[in-house]
């Protein structure tokens, strides 16, 4: 019966393409500030100012060059920069040294006033502001962060962050961070666990752009719990998610939500969570130590409130690993692919009156239940105990919006989309098929399906860019505002897909967000430009032909013990890390 359903997609794409055609001829519209974005699409428009088709004609593009003088940058290389600062002044004070003597007088004067100062700047010296950690996810564009956050790693720049948080698969690469399982095993995730299982021995080409694209067979022999599954992403399973189930009768058999397309739970739970067969056990006890220092927090779209949501530790979202998993599933959560919402029923930031199991009533905070239950239908609130949580791409697609309004003053983003590519699209004809049927006819979250009807969820991610943009930009503190640093794959880079299952693609995405973290955050100006070239010591094209990730816990790191060589050899890492 699937057979049915290819040429019906087929009409459909095809459809979309030729009505979208008619508009392509028009002008486009470069929107560079936030002033023209409110100019072409006002906040109290439903549409954009320019028609139906207007998203076909406007652009918003990411540019984020490296600017050195960017405060949060001279904040990460604090050390360095005292030290070039402390240079210059030994050298200018021993040239002044004989026109000082004659002028004791006046030195000592106003010795005193600047007494208090010199000691508030050694105090910022010693312990200089620390700094937040945002990291964007995207699908499985969060191969890009996940190199990204081990050049900061590799520059030896761990300890400058304070905080950490991470939207989508950014909150899985965050606390992989936080714990310092790197370079090879937190982002093995993506190249190892979450591609197809036929590409681990194949040869390939090399290069910064990518590679083949993986095969589309799948083993047929049975896998025990926790071992790789066919396809961690089952594009066929789309069928279901457009509301098409009438042309594959299996899913009438599979209830309301039927099977995902994204399989979160093996990623959450037999990755994760699991030493075994294709493992990546995130180290809980160190985890939970660094939530003091380091804390993560998980920022997820709730569709009570309608707003981003931040859960922690600190709040008591989460207290070990399978709690973690499941608030990291809802910021994954992606609308209509995998599966229904996730309810978060604990932490003191929730805010909900529903049953307990025993048979008790949690109440919501007394200031905050009337706001709460009047934003959703009754049967809703009904359906969804607690706080109902999906994907963050909902209202904080790029996590520096939290940390700027808790006080954080400086943050360091990481984004997943390359410069230059045109991030305000129109939403294409099976998408708003899939947003219609998961949020009008399984939720009637009518409230909410209005919301991504009029596409605010994309205007809310060009926004952030136009802004981010423009923070990247300066080069001295404003006062009352927070310094940002965005770091970006260049304009021309080939931005890799959210359901992307090549693994040779997914592999060189890692590198390719290795090399631009490196070149934007390197201090020493020599350096730039040789990021590619240290991606690829960092993560070798052997790792591609090598060893069997299949194999129970196995990575690059523990392939080399295991024919007894050093890994670390031929690198120069910036701080000391355990072995995984």
């Amino acid at each position: 019966m699937l057979v049915l359903s290819v040429p019906l997609l087929l009409a459909i794409v095809l459809q979309g393409r030729v009505a979208s055609g008619l508009a392509v001829n028009s002008p486009r519209v470069a929107v560079t500030s936030s002033g023209s974005l409110d100019e072409q699409w006002p906040i109290s428009s439903p549409v954009p100012s320019l028609g139906r088709n207007s998203l076909k004609r406007l652009e918003v593009k990411g540019g984020t060059a490296r600017n050195s003088d960017n405060p949060v940058f001279k904040l990460l290389h604090h050390k360095k920069f005292n030290a070039i600062e402390n240079t210059d002044n030994g050298s200018s004070s021993n040239s002044n040294s004989n026109s000082n003597s004659n002028s004791n007088s006046n030195i000592d004067s106003i010795s005193n006033s600047n007494s208090n100062n010199n000691n508030k700047n050694e105090k910022e010296n010693a312990n200089p502001p620390k700094i937040a950690l945002a990291i964007e996810g995207g699908g499985m564009r969060g191969s890009v962060s996940a190199g990204m956050v081990t050049a900061i790693s590799y520059l030896g720049l761990h300890d400058r962050i304070s905080s950490v948080y991470g939207s989508s698969a950014g909150s899985m690469i965050g606390a992989y961070f936080i714990t310092q399982q790197l370079p090879w095993h937190g982002p093995s995730v993506y190249y190892d666990c979450l591609t197809l299982p036929e590409t681990s021995l194949e040869g390939g080409g090399e290069g910064k752009g990518g590679g083949r694209r993986a095969s589309g067979k799948t083993s047929s022999k049975k896998r025990g719990k926790g071992a790789k599954p066919d396809k961690f992403i089952d594009q066929s399973r789309l069928i279901r998610s457009l509301g098409l189930r009438i042309f594959d009768f299996r899913e009438y058999r599979r209830g309301k939500w039927g099977k995902p397309v994204f399989q979160l739970d093996y990623l959450l739970n037999d990755v994760m969570q699991n030493s075994k067969n294709c493992g990546k056990l995130l180290n809980w006890k160190e985890f939970e130590r660094m939530q003091k220092v380091m804390p993560l927090h998980v920022i997820a779209s709730s569709l009570k409130t309608e707003r981003s949501l931040s859960l922690s530790y600190e709040a008591g979202n989460f207290w070990d690993l399978e709690s973690l998993a499941k608030c990291m599933k809802a910021s994954m959560l992606l609308p209509g692919i995998a599966g229904p919402p996730v309810s978060i029923d604990n932490g003191s930031n929730i805010l909900f009156e529903s049953t307990s199991a025993g048979g008790g009533r949690r109440k919501a905070k007394e200031s905050s239940s009337i706001l709460l239950n009047s934003k959703m239908h009754s049967q809703e609130r009904s359906n969804l105990p607690g706080e109902p949580c999906i994907d963050a791409l909902l209202y904080e697609p790029i996590p520096y919006r939290t940390p700027v309004n808790e006080g954080e003053e400086n943050v360091l983003v990481l984004r997943t989309r390359p410069d230059g590519v045109n991030v305000l699209k129109k939403q294409g004809r099976i998408e708003r098929m899939i947003m219609r049927k998961y949020f009008k006819n399984k939720l009637r979250a009518k409230r909410v399906y209005d919301y991504v009807k009029k596409q605010r969820h994309k205007r809310i991610y060009a926004e952030d860019v136009i802004f981010l943009n423009k923070k990247n930009k300066e080069t001295e503190r404003r006062e009352g505002e927070a310094s940002i640093l965005t770091v970006a794959l260049a304009k021309g880079e080939k931005e890799i897909g959210r359901s992307e299952i090549g693994r040779e693609e997914i592999f060189n995405g890692v590198r390719r967000g290795f090399a631009a973290a490196y070149d934007a955050l390197v201090f020493e100006e020599r350096e730039v430009g040789k990021g590619w070239e240290v991606a690829c010591r960092v993560f070798p094209e052997e790792i591609l032909h090598s060893y069997d990730p299949k194999e129970c816990g196995m990575n690059w790191e523990k392939w080399n013990l295991k024919m007894g060589k050093d890994p670390y050899e031929v690198l120069e890492w910036g701080e000391e890390l355990p072995l995984v």
